[in-house]
């Protein structure tokens, strides 16, 4: 049984990095795209349209990002071309580039009049100005300490995760301080410290274990410091001083109270970043990197990797071992907000998402689909979502369970008047359910949600989509997959959130769309497609699934040396076979 729609998904910004390009498409090759997207029985294109590139002024000519022209109509006329439907997908919660690709230490230059974020230890340079302009509309931190003092820094203590004698002596540590991230600015801290060794239980929830401790006491650390480093001169390759680096270094005032601090997960990699940056600035995917200044210095490499020295990413969480040459480091203070997330508990962000659906609609879309799941993150994500607003409806100031209502509410209120919004233009409004809706309380760390959010999908289903699409089926990884960082989805608990989010749908009379598989890095282009296969059979056997969405196109398809965009015979030959036979 062949179902209602088959459609395909180009995340632009994935083909653009992916195949480290340094133009953006033509509109010969938008063409060829939709040609081939055609050419699989598809009848919709979906477009991640970054929020973050939606401007259009971005390229200085009223280009939409330097293409020459404007882009997101033109992927609107290539679609139409091919008897395509172009749905935008956008991330109102996305409000700058991941930040992997888009933080610079806070050493590089900070132009006047340029929108920028300066968050933990760096400079985020491609984000909407709206947000620049506004960073206390962010999804904030619950109140804390927030006017973190050096001087209120008396110690300093180094957790190891068991109770194994050390393998270095105590004269191998040494402490340094900085008062910037990047550019070599750590020095040696030099002023009075005792470090003593003991063995400590720390208890851990419902547990309590003896763990090896250091504490470095006595210290009066410069005035200008804002980062402190923790530095063992023995490298052991059989070293095992390791933690969390959450766990691993914590800084106490005078009292013994802890000092809020943020740890690192390690040393930036600076050709990484300058092959990223580079691309980001012959794309023009900043006003920030199109500025002079910057220019200069993305081209000047021996300029660029100076800045990069001494600075650290404190963007997740890691282990760290200290007798591996592993720096423990941690900066002064928390995080606010998300960074690159806004609240809608504000009205003035749900209009500001309400213009960047005008935007889309304005360039010829036929439908938008709002996509909650974005690449932000935030170490420690249970402490966010209490803005001052939120605080206001509560009874109990610190409550997650009232903050996540509040905020939840606040969230569907986005969508229905987007769906009003949408509906007045005789649009379609689609919503993406994700797969952490249902997973985001099993996470020790921060998804791809927001965490004190009560996600209201059924909701969403029954008053407010015209059409759902499920994201996340991507986790089921099969019996065996020993890179994965957590223990893989089997295809029963696929299905038993399938099957949930289908009984709403159906009885709501709402298409159910499912996207397959993340397939990245061009691996189904000459490869096997067996998977896939088996994902469409098992698909056409649901009830309640009625499109299918393949995600996304920097898998399948390839620019060839002669400029054109290729799609696989390969990927055209599975669908044929399992979906039109």
């Amino acid at each position: 049984m062949q179902k209602t729609e088959l459609s395909v998904t180009t995340d632009y910004m994935s083909d653009l990095l992916h195949r480290k390009v340094e133009k953006h498409y033509t509109k010969k090759q938008l063409n060829d795209l939709m040609a081939y997207s055609a050419s699989l029985g598809a009848s919709r294109h979906e477009w991640v349209a970054d929020t973050w590139l939606l401007d259009e002024d971005l390229g200085g000519d009223g280009d939409n990002n330097g293409a020459g022209f404007d882009f997101l109509e033109e992927v609107c006329n290539a679609a139409h071309k091919h008897g395509l439907r172009l749905d935008v997908v956008l991330k109102p919660l996305e409000g700058f580039m991941p930040q992997q690709m888009n933080s610079l230490p806070e050493t590089f230059p900070k132009p006047d009049g340029v929108p920028l974020i300066h968050e933990n230890g760096g400079i985020l340079h491609s984000v909407r100005p709206f947000l620049a302009e506004n960073p206390g509309l962010r999804i904030m931190r619950r109140r804390q300490k927030n006017d973190v003092s050096v001087k209120d820094v008396a110690a300093i203590r180094l957790t190891k995760q068991d109770n194994r004698p050390l393998r270095f002596s105590k004269e191998d540590l040494s402490v340094w301080v900085s008062p910037l991230n990047g550019k070599d600015n750590f020095r040696k801290y030099d002023g009075p410290m005792t470090v003593q060794e003991s063995s400590m239980k720390i208890a851990r929830h419902t547990t309590e274990s003896a763990c090896r401790v250091l504490t470095f006491s006595g210290l009066k650390l410069p005035e200008d410091t804002r980062y402190v480093l923790v530095r063992c001169d023995k490298n052991d390759p059989q070293g095992d001083f390791c933690n969390d680096t959450r766990d691993l270094m914590t800084l106490f005032d005078e009292q013994g109270e802890e000092i809020p601090t943020t740890p690192a997960s390690g040393p930036v990699d600076p050709e990484k970043l300058y092959r990223n940056t580079r691309i980001g600035a012959e794309l023009g995917l900043s006003r920030y990197l199109k500025h002079p200044h910057v220019r200069a210095l993305i081209n000047d490499k021996e300029a660029f990797f100076s800045h990069c020295r001494g600075a650290y990413k404190f963007r997740s969480i890691n282990h760290i071992t200290i007798d591996q040459a592993q720096d423990a480091v941690v900066k002064l203070g928390k995080p606010k907000g998300i960074v690159g997330s806004m609240h809608p508990i504000y009205p003035q962000v749900r209009e500001h998402w309400l213009e960047l659906i005008k935007f889309c609609l304005d360039r010829g879309v036929d439908g938008v689909n709002l996509r909650v799941a974005n690449h932000n993150r935030t170490i420690e994500p249970w402490y966010y979502g209490f803005n001052p607003p939120v605080r206001e409806q509560m009874e109990y100031p610190n409550h997650c369970g009232e903050a996540a209502r509040i905020n939840g509410n606040a969230w569907t209120q986005f969508l229905s008047e987007a769906r009003d919004y949408i509906h007045s233009r005789g649009k379609e409004v689609g919503i993406h359910i994700n797969v952490a809706v249902f997973t985001q309380f099993a996470v020790n760390k921060g998804g791809p949600l927001p965490l004190n959010f009560e996600w209201q999908w059924e909701k969403w289903i029954e008053d407010i989509a015209d059409y759902i699409e499920y994201r996340g089926i991507g986790l089921f990884k099969g019996k065996n997959n020993s890179k994965a960082k957590e223990p893989p989805m089997r295809l029963e608990h696929v299905l038993y959130i399938l099957d949930h989010i289908g009984l709403v749908a159906r009885k709501a009379g709402v298409p159910f769309m499912l996207q397959s598989s993340r397939m990245t890095d061009q691996q189904h282009f000459d490869g096997s497609t067996n998977r896939l296969e088996n994902q469409m059979k098992w698909v056409q056997e649901h009830p309640d699934i009625t499109h299918y969405n393949l995600y996304e196109t920097v898998a399948f398809t390839r620019l060839t040396d002669d400029g054109r965009v290729e799609g696989s015979p390969n990927i055209r030959d599975a669908v044929k076979r399992q979906w039109h036979s």
